[in-house]
């Protein structure tokens, strides 16, 4: 019985949920700590310290976060978080240490590199939580800089373990080895979700974004459409990561054949290729005004032609089977399964970091605990994903069913604009369900279930992933509104990058059993350099001559005839003064003061767009007059007066267009730009601000359409470079659909649907 409990204990299962609550609890502790950085920044304190800061002039130990269980729950986070990840470790540790096939130096190893990490964690709690009560920002980069080093122990302890374990095995090849090994097979796949990793957590332009995007999953206040985004979303970021699994799983079973089995292109076959994409190049540019990107294609393919000419003395490096078996006796058949719940990680940081941001603005809320829900969900998930004995290798169905796939496809593109055409929200979120149970249910027969007989060897997510991304591609042309609202932004990229994931993949494969040309074999490449292709590819299609109206900003019309030039500032200025009533002749000696506002807004989505448009809108849809800025001081009175400041006290129609006359200058980019944009919009088209507007004007996803945009149609034709003539008008329609049209065309459509029936007022010709 203990012997079994042991093994329960040390299970892959056991360690990967170590490991993933431990994640979850980092990111937790890594949000407050930015909260903290803010709160330091702008001088933000909890109101209660407010009174003692007003008269000390200073605020040591006033709390930076909102209230002491805030400090405690960030300081455990902190300590608990790297320490469920060495928990993972050791067990890792203890399963060869209970097999007796471990050192006394490796027992040493890990004993001492638990104490140091111990002790750091120590040392971080102090720090984060002095850092939490106001004693300085340096001790919050302290406590960060101790995280980085438990990490590090962390790793190294990993490193040891791995090492013994490869030893144990029997593989007798080196770590070095089975990277190089890891690297040269899954650059795909590691490309694919290290990118998406990084741009949901590290890049800031994208990272808020991912964050507000997520936050429309309402499940329990979103109604029908929030739970149609919830399923959709998790459905989807589980079939990129089956996608991830079931392709690596299969290339790192896959062999070199060429080099017993010789396969290659003649030189003839690619001239002809090259031939016929020089033709369609030529075409595309002449005719349809498009880039060079199919004639740089045909360069490509003459390159690899000439480079097949050669008749150089025989070199043919050793096959990588080989090699690798030298190196190890097998190849590691769980790093698919690493690489798989990255995806799965990522968003579901995504899920934690916005849970954290409401819950430290709000409260502990229902509408926190949604956000916090698909971070639960895809972190359970994670952890279903392990498999406790290596895999077997796959295969994919046969003919018959890649045959059924594009009628799966377009069969799912109907019914996917039938229930967005048709506003049925209700039948999306039922569409959307079902979806989310059939991968669940296929994830629980892959990793959980143990079959009888012959073991299950097809990977379907592949066909399904191909037949996915046909059915949104073909929508998205079709209707990408409707799309977009109905399954959000996360499920359009996760569709797409297991779209592409799954076409890169069978080309990887190919190039196992295609012999490079003879010039690339003699410097000893076994692979055709695919990736490298298709990146070469894409840099020459962008910068070779590409055609001066791509992504032109579009105009209503272009009529021929002198253009006044623009007001100076000068000019600008006297119109500004001329709207002051206070400074007219009418107005006598008075010389008070008049206020005049520069407007600059910076991006970061929706975010900033709504940021933007509520700071105009308590500046001129807000009368100040009877507002005691002391309310905000005492503690009884401080929550109810900053609910209240921007909402009560409304000014009239005609004091607003007053108040909004105060603007001089309005500058703005992206999301800024959005919320400024809005604003004018608004005001430009009621005459009026009234109360909330900007939740009914910018309480939509704006950015889905024009990413699903993005990556169904400009990706393909960034290739082909269709664009629109000069003065906006479309080059190529498909019935009423434009197919020059870029993102920014669909951005601006999506604006224009936010008032709807309202004449486009902003959109005007500059020179």
């Amino acid at each position: 019985m203990a012997a079994r409990s042991t093994r329960h204990l040390t299970s892959r299962t056991a360690r990967r949920l170590l490991g993933v609550t431990g994640l979850l609890l980092v990111i937790v502790t890594w949000r407050g700590d930015q909260a903290a950085r803010t709160a330091y920044g702008t001088g933000w304190i909890v109101p209660e310290d407010a009174g003692r800061q007003l008269a000390t002039g200073a605020c040591e130990g006033c709390l930076r976060l909102p209230s002491e269980i805030w400090v405690g729950v960030h300081a455990a986070a902190g300590f608990f978080g790297p320490l469920l990840v060495l928990a993972m470790v050791l067990l890792w540790g203890a399963r060869l240490l209970g097999g007796g096939s471990t050192s006394t130096a490796l027992k040493a190893f890990l004993l001492a590199g638990a104490g140091v990490n111990l002790l750091l964690a120590c040392a971080g709690v102090a720090t984060r939580a002095a850092g939490d009560l106001g004693h300085g920002t340096s001790l919050i980069a302290v406590a960060v800089a101790t995280d980085f080093a438990r990490f590090g122990v962390a790793a190294l302890m990993g490193l040891a373990v791995a090492n013994v374990s490869r030893a144990s095995d029997g593989g007798g090849g080196s770590l070095l080895a089975t990277i190089r090994s890891f690297l040269q097979r899954q650059r795909v796949n590691l490309i694919g979700v290290v990118g998406l990793a990084l741009a949901l957590t590290l890049v800031p332009q994208t990272s808020g974004q991912a964050i507000d995007s997520v936050r429309t999953w309402g499940l329990f206040t979103g109604g029908a459409h929030g739970w149609a985004r919830f399923t959709f979303g998790l459905a989807t970021s589980l079939l990129l990561a089956l996608v991830v699994y079931e392709s690596g799983l299969r290339l790192a079973r896959a062999k070199l054949t060429w080099a017993t089995n010789p396969s290659v292109a003649p030189a003839w076959l690619l001239f002809a290729l090259g031939t016929v994409l020089g033709a369609l190049g030529v075409v595309a540019v002449t005719v349809a005004h498009g880039g060079y990107g199919l004639i740089v294609a045909a360069v490509l393919a003459f390159g690899l032609g000439i480079l097949e000419l050669p008749r150089l003395p025989e070199r043919r490096s050793e096959p990588e089977s080989d090699r690798a078996g030298r190196a190890a006796a097998r190849p590691d058949g769980y790093a698919p399964e690493y690489l798989a719940i990255v995806p799965l990680l990522a968003i579901a940081s995504v899920s934690i970091a916005a849970a954290v941001d409401a819950a430290l603005s709000r409260g502990v809320t229902l509408a926190t605990l949604e956000v916090l829900l698909p971070g639960i969900v895809l972190a359970a998930v994670a952890v279903v994903m392990t498999v406790e004995r290596e895999p077997h290798s796959l295969d994919v169905p046969r003919v018959r069913a890649w045959l059924l796939t594009p009628l799966v496809g377009i069969a799912a593109a109907v019914l996917l604009l039938g229930v967005g055409g048709a506003r049925t929200e209700t039948a999306a979120a039922v569409f959307g369900t079902l979806t989310l149970a059939g991968a669940v249910g296929y994830a629980w027969i892959r990793f959980r279930t143990r079959a009888s007989g012959r073991p299950w060897t097809s990977a379907l997510s592949l066909p399904l992933a191909f037949a996915a991304g046909l059915a949104v591609a073909f929508a998205v042309h079709f209707d990408v509104h409707t799309v977009g609202e109905t399954i959000g932004t996360f499920a359009l990229v996760n569709l797409a990058l297991a779209f592409i994931l799954t076409v890169l993949h069978f080309a990887v494969l190919a190039s196992f059993s295609l012999r490079p040309p003879r010039l690339l074999c003699w410097f000893g490449l076994d692979q055709l350099p695919i990736v490298s292709l298709f990146a070469v590819w894409w840099v020459g299609a962008g910068i070779v001559l590409p055609p001066p109206t791509l992504h032109e900003v579009r105009l209503v019309q272009r009529d021929p005839g002198a253009v006044g030039k623009g007001p100076t500032l000068k000019a600008a200025f006297v119109q500004w003064v001329a709207a002051q009533p206070e400074l007219t002749a009418e107005a006598g000696a008075d010389r008070s003061p008049v206020p005049l506002l520069l407007v600059a807004s910076h991006g970061g989505g929706i975010r900033a767009a709504y940021w933007t448009a509520i700071a105009l809108d308590c500046i001129v849809g807000v009368d100040p007059r009877d507002f005691d800025p002391r309310d905000l001081q005492s503690p009884s009175t401080a929550a109810a007066t900053r609910e209240a400041t921007c909402r009560d006290r409304r000014r009239s129609t005609t004091q607003q267009q007053l108040a909004a006359r105060r603007i001089f200058i309005g500058s703005a980019v992206s999301g800024g730009a959005v919320g400024l944009y809005a604003y004018a919009r608004e005001l430009l088209a009621r005459s009026e601000l009234s109360p909330s507007w900007f939740d009914g004007r910018l309480d939509r996803d704006f950015a889905s359409a024009m990413i699903g945009w993005g990556l169904f149609h400009d990706v393909t034709n960034h290739f082909l470079g269709l664009n629109a003539h000069r003065g906006g008008a479309c080059g190529w329609k498909l019935g009423s659909l434009c197919l020059t049209r870029d993102r920014a065309a669909i951005l601006e459509e999506s604006l224009d649907r936010a008032w709807k029936g309202e004449p486009p007022l902003l959109r005007q010709t500059w020179e």
